[in-house]
């Protein structure tokens, strides 16, 4: 899936192996479920993140461009965002491109906030990265708006 939703400048297999073995992250995967809703093992999305002190950062956020628009990279944020409120972080960032309009739209709703530019960020074609940031997640205001959005999605609430 990779290759299909990065082009290019898709991790390796080698990249992924020493992701999935290092303690410090955390990975979400979106699977397909048959019509009787068994899970057919074919990833829709994915996504990723450092836990480095009381900050997380989001590596990697993908879906099949297939399953686009079908709220998968949002369940995948709120995955994140509440794996990040267990282990008592403090903050969330990530890096998005600046054309990718509908992922800073998303982000915005769960209060990522611009915090600068990487100038030349992404090496295939050299466009710069927005730089995102959330507030203090373990903050109640944080965690309102977060349980909105769960609502929004009629998702079942994470503990």
């Amino acid at each position: 899936l990779d290759p299909i939703v990065f082009g290019e400048m898709h991790w390796t297999h080698n990249i992924f192996t020493n992701e999935l073995a290092n303690p410090n992250a955390s990975y979400f995967v979106a699977s397909k479920l048959d019509e009787a809703g068994v899970d057919t093992s074919e990833v829709l999305g994915y996504g990723g993140a450092w836990h480095v002190l009381d900050e997380m950062h989001i590596m990697t956020l993908g879906t099949d461009p297939d399953y686009r628009r079908q709220k998968i990279a949002e369940s995948i944020i709120i995955a994140l965002i509440a794996d990040a409120i267990a282990a008592k972080i403090k903050s969330i960032s990530l890096e998005v491109r600046l054309s990718n309009a509908a992922a800073q739209k998303l982000y915005a709703r769960y209060d990522f906030q611009q915090q600068g530019i990487r100038k030349n960020y992404y090496e295939s074609d050299g466009e710069s990265a927005l730089i995102l940031w959330t507030p203090d997640i373990q903050t109640d205001e944080f965690q309102k708006n977060y349980l909105k959005q769960l609502d929004a999605l009629s998702m079942p609430q994470a503990s």
